[in-house]
């Protein structure tokens, strides 16, 4: 088609541009233009862009613009999108030498027309104003003003600001340098031996902060770290990593970041001063933190020192202490369990008079004096030895001269408690004991003088055997038998002397059998009582009308029984001279029918005298 002016002349070049599709990710819509890995500045109208095959239209609210080297899409590409773009006339040119100074305007030519590989204009040896000498790159008589910065070397005074990316001052003696502005970057070089270091900041300030160095980001967003990068060159584990991390303002979970480089924070120290190594969130003063297990040594110069190591077995973390070598190896001594327990590999070992101290406020001891071992039980509840193995027995045993160790106490798992020979308290009373759950509770009681057999439950009433009247001491010439309620003693209830008398309720005396009349209880014989002679001593009626009017009060029953004696005399109508709680007292029946014989026998002796 024909052309209004001139026509390009290389209309038919054209260049594909390299393929950016490697970066689309549906978040990034800047990208830079190149050709064969060479940045361009392509006009806009000449680059056609197609994506998965689709052509995208250039321009403002279109899909992408270019400035300089810079392609911006509207809407990022996702990925996988099949990129292809290609630049058609770029525009015409001159010819050679066709352009004198004549032809350009003032300030026509700018810094970015020079630039021919978007590395900033560049010029080999030039003098301006001045002839260059051997070595000189560029020579400027006067006064030279570089708003881009100066690369290279720069000899002489350096009157005003010095600004820019990058400024390494060689001179030796820099005293002429009074303050510096905002660098983005500055290196300086030095040999940095012993005493001379290749930066010394030397502070007169006599405050409490002395404040050296600042290295601050204020645009620092959430979970960024400023470091400061020590070592010898910046490449994994050569260098170490001093850094902060920020979360938000003021926060406790700011960490100072201590690690090596490629490594990540190896060791963290929060705003509450808390350390965590391996965790950045230590929640006490120390947290060591590894998921294949924990170890921690404490060495000298020699091996092998003493190390805990915590892991997890079988679903329980545990921690180890014991031996460690520098190498590393752990020989575990005594275990600390999930649960509370601890286990001991080796012997547990305290000092005389040291007490091994079990419960809340120290209500087991167990000590030796230096002279005698003590097994102590204090405050509630009972002491309690047991053998918690099924049908396992527990024996108290004594070394024998031989040096075997001979049982003196059996109990067994049956419940039966076993005195192997002779049992002797106190050296006044031996004897054998055996009880068992089934045999109910006994006891043998030895005090100062007094001693008794206590028979009967464990928690409850029980009865008591023995010389001793329980309240008083001392021992006494007959056994009794002693009742205790739970709270109180009922003191020989029985007792038997020694030539064989027996005393209820009552000291025995000269009958073989006395009972003491307590409540008018007497004795109660269920079945026939005999015996060779009776010793009354029953009360005889004080009148004769009470002994006729005793007899008078003996009545039958209305329903009486023949075959049931208990259902013959109404008691009810018993005179009470001779009426008692369970019956009737015939000793006073008795004493009744003889005072009214008495009575009939003199009538009747007076009527046969006439």
């Amino acid at each position: 088609m024909p052309y209004i002016g001139r026509a390009a002349t290389n209309t038919g070049n054209v260049r594909y541009l390299d393929d950016i599709a490697s970066g689309f990710d549906g978040s990034d819509t800047t990208f830079t233009a190149q050709v064969g890995g060479v940045s361009i500045t392509p006009d806009q109208e000449s680059v056609k862009i197609f994506l998965d095959g689709v052509f995208q239209h250039p321009g403002s609210g279109n899909a992408y613009t270019i400035s300089g080297s810079t392609i911006t899409f509207t809407a990022a590409p996702v990925a996988n999108t099949v990129f292809s773009a290609y630049v058609v006339g770029a525009g015409a040119y001159l010819d050679d030498n066709a352009v004198s100074s004549a032809k350009l305007d003032d300030d026509a030519v700018t810094a970015a027309k020079l630039d021919d590989d978007g590395t900033g204009f560049q010029v080999g040896d030039l003098g301006v104003g001045g002839s260059l000498t051997s070595g000189d790159k560029l020579t400027v008589t006067g006064r030279l003003r570089a708003s881009g910065g100066i690369i290279g070397d720069l000899t002489g005074n350096v009157t005003g600001n010095a600004s820019g990316t990058a400024l390494t001052v060689t001179q030796a003696a820099q005293t002429a340098i009074t303050s510096v502005g905002t660098l983005s970057g500055l290196t300086i070089a030095g040999t940095g031996t012993n005493a001379a270091p290749t930066l010394a900041i030397d502070n007169s300030s006599s405050s409490s902060y002395i404040h050296s160095i600042e290295a601050l980001g204020a645009n620092m967003s959430a979970g960024q770290i400023n470091i400061i990068n020590l070592g010898k060159i910046g490449s994994t584990k050569n260098s170490a990593v001093i850094g902060y991390k920020w979360n938000s303002d003021g926060a406790d979970t700011n960490l100072l970041t201590f690690e090596h480089w490629g490594t990540g924070p190896l060791m963290s120290i929060n705003g509450a001063g808390n350390v965590g190594i391996g965790t950045a969130s230590p929640n006490a003063n120390l947290v060591i933190e590894n998921s294949d297990g924990v170890q921690l040594a404490l060495q000298d110069s020699s091996d092998p020192g003493w190390g805990f190591k915590k892991d997890r077995v079988s679903s329980s973390e545990n921690l180890y202490f014991g031996t460690m070598t520098k190498a590393g190896t752990f020989s575990s001594k005594h275990t600390f369990h999930e649960g509370g327990a601890v286990t001991f590999a080796g012997d547990v070992i305290m000092a005389d008079s040291k007490e091994l101290k079990l419960g809340n406020n120290a209500d087991l001891l167990l000590y030796h004096n230096g002279s005698n071992s003590y097994l102590d039980h204090y405050n509630t509840g009972e002491l309690y030895i047991r053998n918690r193995r099924t049908s396992g027995d527990i024996l108290i045993a004594t070394r024998a001269s031989n040096g075997d160790n001979v049982p003196c106490v059996t109990f067994n798992s049956a419940g039966n408690s076993i005195f192997s020979g002779t049992t002797t308290a106190d050296g006044n009373v031996t004897g054998q004991m055996e009880s068992g759950s089934d045999r109910g509770y006994a006891r043998l009681s030895v005090g100062n003088g007094w001693s008794m057999v206590e028979l009967g439950e464990v928690s409850g009433a029980f009865w008591g055997i023995g010389p001793h009247a329980p309240g008083s001491y001392g021992l006494t010439s007959n056994c009794q038998f002693s009742y205790y309620n739970g709270s109180s003693w009922s003191a020989g209830l029985v007792q038997i002397a020694t030539d064989g008398k027996v005393g209820i309720g009552i000291a025995p005396s000269t009958y073989a059998l006395k009972v003491d009349n307590v409540g008018n209880s007497g004795i109660f014989a269920g079945g026939v009582m005999s015996a060779a002679s009776f010793d009354d001593r029953t009360p005889y009626p004080e009148t004769l009308d009470i002994a006729q009017n005793v007899l008078k009060s003996h009545k039958k029953l209305s329903d009486y029984d023949a075959n049931n004696q208990e259902k013959q005399l109404d008691h009810s109508k018993l005179h009470k001279y001779v009426k008692t709680e369970h019956g009737r007292n015939l000793s006073a029946v008795v004493s009744c029918l003889v005072e009214v014989v008495n009575n009939l026998t003199a009538k009747v002796e007076a009527l046969e005298n006439g």
